[in-house]
């Protein structure tokens, strides 16, 4: 008995010792959750997460075997957004792979050595671009107001169920916050330009308060000062800029890549740079700009160019550079040829993306930059050039009566067209309206969105008349009616300019 008791002892050691290897090892996660995406964003990079042996548990060490099949899974319905599929090393030099298809609910980590990984495995490196792992959160409860929900949460398995504890956070929801907008002069002279830099002195528009380009006819003579006198390819010194704001201070110094496009025919970028709210700027240099002409096709250009025509033909630009906290600028200058760009104004679109998640936003629609004006004999702008006085309406108001108006552009660009109406009693209403190119838009007088010159803030209580103004070529028609006698008539308005008449805007 005694000698089967020893050997049943030496069995239940032995065997104590082969399952040895089979017991759970221990990791430590540790994440970077303290980096900023938005909220409902539908790709936004996570923070970098770090797995190591948890050598406390020891002896013996815990390792990642060969082959070992680490599962992170995302929670509360985020998904895949941006495809990952790279082999890296431990500091150990182990080769070990980052898989992320987009759609899943997971991704995986495999060791692919064929030996224990016994060193520490990083995924996703803001910073320095290890595997970035890229998040859509648009069917996610996560929020920037709720405590409990502020937090972008994962969690871990393997193939061999070991066990893992430490951080499952690997982002902060903040809202949306970025805003795309049309830089203030002050902003300009003071925070980008400086006030020893001369350069950036330029005329602004009164009353839109946008940076005025001065051009000349062809065969004037113009009398601002240009390179060039007579018709051909110039450019402007003007700083166009415009202001990225984040709220929510997500930028946080990543790299983001730009889409910047132009719409005015004989109008391109000529360079482009970055600048941050302490007015520390970079200029993007001529090898890092892809350009594009109206076509979308690239255009090839020396560094430094060889000349102008290129430039003027650059509809569109893309580069990449960092956003820094909280507001940002992107200026730049154009291009143009004298004997195709025409008075009106100069619009431009912005989109920006996170790279390489593609944490996108962009201007709603295309945003007035510049405006482009004629010589006056002074050298200064503007003169308008085409103004249309539309002599009477009823009581737009006056049930059943209505009044409406259509304005039809007559040229290949977009123009804004500003209204001034001079009510029976004095007062006086100002608009602007909007017209696509080569485009008729009609609207009644009551759905225009007026603004009240002076106390009276109501539009449309008397009778009156109104002048249409825009330095590019447009028409115009004024109909009204009355609904239940069911009739109607139009007049087409008379042409002023200011060799005969001069209807200025109100101070």
């Amino acid at each position: 008995m005694k000698r089967l008791g020893a050997l049943a002892l030496i069995v239940m050691v032995a065997s104590l010792f082969a399952a040895a290897p089979a017991f759970a090892a221990a990791f430590n996660v540790t994440s970077n959750f303290g980096v900023r995406v938005n909220e409902k964003g539908p790709c936004e990079q996570i923070g970098s997460i770090t797995l190591a042996p948890d050598d406390a548990v020891g002896p013996p060490p815990d390792v990642w075997g060969p082959n070992v099949v680490i599962t992170v899974e995302l929670l509360a319905g985020a998904t895949i957004c941006d495809e990952v599929n790279e082999q890296l090393t431990t500091p150990g030099g182990v080769p070990y792979r980052v898989l992320a298809l987009v759609g899943d609910d997971f991704f995986t980590v495999i060791n692919e050595g064929g030996v224990p990984i016994t060193t520490q495995i990083r995924i996703g490196d803001v910073i320095a671009g290890d595997s970035p792992i890229c998040f859509n959160l648009e069917n996610t409860p996560y929020n920037s107001t709720d405590p409990n929900l502020q937090l972008v949460q994962v969690s871990y398995r393997d193939n061999e169920s070991n066990t893992y504890s430490g951080d499952t956070a690997v982002a902060t929801v903040k809202p949306q916050a970025h805003d795309i907008e049309v830089c203030d002069k002050d902003d300009v002279e003071d925070s980008i330009c400086g006030e020893d830099n001369l350069s950036c002195l330029q005329d602004y528009d009164p009353k839109t308060g946008l940076p005025q380009i001065p051009i000349c006819d062809p065969g004037a003579s113009p009398t601002q000062d240009q390179d060039v006198v007579e018709c051909g390819d110039d450019f402007s010194t003007v700083r166009i800029c415009m202001t990225l704001s984040d709220e929510a201070n997500v930028f946080g110094g990543r790299d983001y890549g730009f889409d910047l496009s132009i719409d005015k025919d004989g109008v391109g970028i000529r360079d482009v740079q970055v600048c941050d709210r302490f007015g520390a700027c970079t200029d993007i240099p001529e090898g890092a700009l892809t350009r594009y002409d109206e076509d979308g096709d690239v255009i090839s250009v020396p560094a430094p160019p060889a000349d102008l025509d290129d430039m003027v033909d650059t509809k569109s630009v893309a580069f990449v550079a960092a956003l820094q906290p909280l507001t940002n600028y992107v200026t730049f200058t154009v291009a143009y040829d004298s004997c195709v760009a025409t008075p009106g104004n100069l619009e431009a679109e912005l989109a920006v993306n996170l790279d390489p998640c593609g944490d996108s936003f962009s201007t709603l629609s295309a945003l007035t930059v510049a405006r482009l004006i004629t010589c006056g004999d002074d050298g200064m702008g503007p003169v308008t050039e085409f103004q249309w006085v539309f002599s009477y309406s009823p009581i737009p108001d006056n049930n059943p009566w209505w009044a409406g108006v259509a304005v039809t552009n007559l040229t290949n660009s977009s123009i804004d067209v500003d209204l001034l109406a001079y009510e029976a009693d004095g007062d006086l209403f100002s608009a602007s309206v909007s017209i696509p190119p080569k485009n008729c838009i009609p609207v009644l007088v009551r759905d225009i969105n007026w603004d009240a010159e002076d106390n009276d803030q109501t539009f449309g209580d008397e009778e009156f008349w109104m002048v249409a103004s825009c330095p590019s070529p447009f028409t115009g028609l004024f109909f009204f009616g009355d609904s239940a006698a069911g009739v109607g008539m139009g007049y087409i308005p008379f042409l002023i300019n200011d060799s005969v008449l001069s209807v200025a805007p109100p101070d």
